[in-house]
């Protein structure tokens, strides 16, 4: 029976796209733009936005969203999705910039502290880390 001899290039090329197929970097997100306070129940637009960078690419991120809790500490958990295609109070499509529009709480709602904390995921699964940005919630005069 005759051997079959692979050229050593191939071995190279399999070993590298293995190599870059196992190794994936999870998105970074940095930047937070966000108002300092909000009065309840005005029906001001407000916007938020954050910077995520995926070493991997821009179209390697899957999702970025924020997760509110009030100042009582509470949560519903509700993800709250945030994009990057120039719409709904996102500015500049593909900027790497995900925004989007925010509420004041209404007039019956909590005073106080309520913190948005940010994340994202790629499509491999990696998580981002996860900053935060206080907005104070108060009474109107």
């Amino acid at each position: 029976m005759k051997k079959r001899i692979i050229p050593p290039i191939v071995f190279i090329i399999l070993s590298f796209v293995v190599a870059c197929d196992k190794h994936n970097d999870p998105p970074t997100l940095s930047d937070i733009s966000a108002p300092d306070s909000l009065a309840k129940g005005s029906t001001d637009s407000a916007y938020i936005s954050i910077t995520a960078i995926d070493p991997d690419g821009a179209d390697d991120i899957d999702l970025v969203y924020f997760i509110v809790t009030k100042p009582d500490s509470s949560s519903s958990g509700y993800h709250f999705a945030m994009n990057d295609d120039g719409l709904l109070g996102d500015s500049t499509a593909n900027d790497n910039r995900y925004s989007t529009g925010i509420l004041a709480p209404s007039g019956s709602a909590q005073t106080g502290d309520y913190i948005f904390k940010f994340y994202a995921r790629d499509k491999h699964g990696n998580k981002s880390n996860n900053p935060q940005v206080t907005i104070t919630a108060y009474q109107r005069e």
